[in-house]
């Protein structure tokens, strides 16, 4: 098995396979810890 492919096999469980494309592409912010002072 080549390094390419090993590597792909670990960032498609990292990303969760195609699950991930269904999802908006945002949907990572809600995974960021809230900062401590906010600009708004």
């Amino acid at each position: 098995m080549s390094f390419l492919t090993t590597l792909q096999k670990v960032e498609d469980i990292i990303l969760g396979k195609k699950i991930n494309d269904t999802k908006p592409k945002d949907h990572w912010k809600k995974y960021r810890r809230p900062k401590v002072k906010s600009n708004i």
